[in-house]
C-alpha cells in the first residue's frame, strides 16, 4: 500500500477548484471553462493575488467575505495597496466569471455595501 496516496490525493484536490463551469488551477493560476451556452471556451491566466482572492471567495461561496479579511489574507494587511488592488482583482474576476452569470443578469461576485463580497457561483 502506498502511504503517500492520501497526501497526493489531498494535494491534487486542493490544487483544483471548480467554480460554476470554471476550473481554477492554483499551481498555474489558470481559470478555464469548456464551451458555455454561447459555444465559447474560456481560458484566463490570473495574477497570484487575483487567484488568491478567487480561492478565498470560493472557500466561502455564498457567504459574505469582508474586504478587510481579503486584504489581511492576500495583501498581508497592507490596506492602502490591498484596497486598490482588491478592487482591481474583483473587476478582473467579474470580467471573466460574469460570462457564467450573464444569463441570469446578475454578477457572479456580488458587492455587499460596507460588508464585502459574495461569490454567487456554486
Amino acid at each position: 500500500m502506498n502511504a503517500s496516496a492520501p497526501v497526493e490525493a489531498a494535494a491534487t484536490a486542493a490544487r483544483f477548484w471548480t467554480i460554476g463551469r470554471f476550473r481554477l488551477d492554483l499551481a498555474t493560476r489558470s481559470l478555464s471553462a469548456g464551451p458555455g451556452a454561447d459555444g465559447i471556451a474560456l481560458s484566463e491566466n490570473l495574477s497570484v493575488k487575483t487567484a488568491a482572492v478567487l480561492q478565498r471567495l470560493a472557500e466561502r461561496a455564498g457567504e459574505v467575505v469582508p474586504r478587510e479579511r481579503l486584504i489581511a489574507e492576500v495583501w498581508e494587511g497592507n490596506s492602502y495597496t490591498g484596497s486598490r488592488a482588491l478592487t482591481q482583482a474583483i473587476w478582473q474576476l467579474r470580467r471573466v466569471l460574469d460570462t457564467e452569470a450573464a444569463a441570469g443578469g446578475e454578477s457572479a461576485i456580488k458587492t455587499i455595501s460596507k460588508a464585502g463580497y459574495q461569490l454567487l457561483l456554486p
